[in-house]
């Protein structure tokens, strides 16, 4: 859910989350690539490699619903929505220590895919803070975040009429412009750019640069 950033002035600002849980990141990665019809609880276990009753279970359930990518239907049964599933792909996965090791019991497909993903965002950032040479792009973090449908370098025209460089994730068009590490990031509707698109910034400042 969208938070309250600033009440004083048109277009509307608010926060988004761009970055989601690790766990679930995984489950939406599943619900993308098998589209499953339903998912019993036994199955989201199995998926994650977690351990019934604890409380990343408990978090990963409640976060599903709450974002709509799950539904419950009965006790221990849910339905899940493709496409939520597939706008959460488009976010960055967080929340696993460095260097801790994959559980024994977790699909290390989506494991791997979910820390391929982290890293290759972290090394564009690290580009984009030395100053975005040409001669220096990362190409292999790139191609990694293109494979799961982010798209680096799309220019589109702002609310104020000036042309941006944004990384598009699918609704979120982010101006590629002082890019950090924040979990949250400054978003104003963007419906130039379809139903449910935002431009959005980590700094509030870079954002309104763009704003009418």
């Amino acid at each position: 859910m969208a938070l309250q950033a600033s009440k004083a002035h048109t277009p509307n600002i608010y926060l988004e989350k761009f970055k989601i849980s690790f766990f679930l990141w995984m489950l939406a990665r599943h619900i993308q690539l098998n589209k499953p019809i339903e998912l019993p609880r036994n199955a989201i276990l199995e998926i994650l490699g977690l351990q019934g009753g604890g409380l990343t279970e408990v978090r990963v359930i409640h976060g599903a619903m709450k974002y709509g990518m799950l539904r419950r239907i009965e006790q221990g049964l849910y339905i899940p929505n493709y496409e939520v599933a597939d706008t959460l792909v488009h976010r960055i996965p967080i929340g696993v220590v460095e260097g801790q090791q994959r559980p024994p019991t977790i699909q290390t497909k989506l494991w791997s895919d979910a820390i391929r993903l982290r890293h290759a965002w972290a090394d564009y950032v690290k580009w984009t803070k030395s100053g975005m040479s040409p001669s220096d792009l990362p190409i292999e973090p790139i191609a990694v975040l293109e494979s799961f449908g982010i798209k680096p370098f799309v220019e589109v025209k702002a609310p104020n009429g000036k042309e941006v460089y944004t990384i598009q994730f699918k609704d979120i068009y982010l101006i590629n412009r002082r890019l950090s590490g924040a979990i949250l990031v400054f978003c104003t509707d963007f419906p130039e750019q379809g139903k449910g698109a935002k431009l959005c910034a980590t700094k509030e400042s870079t954002l309104r640069k763009y704003l009418p």
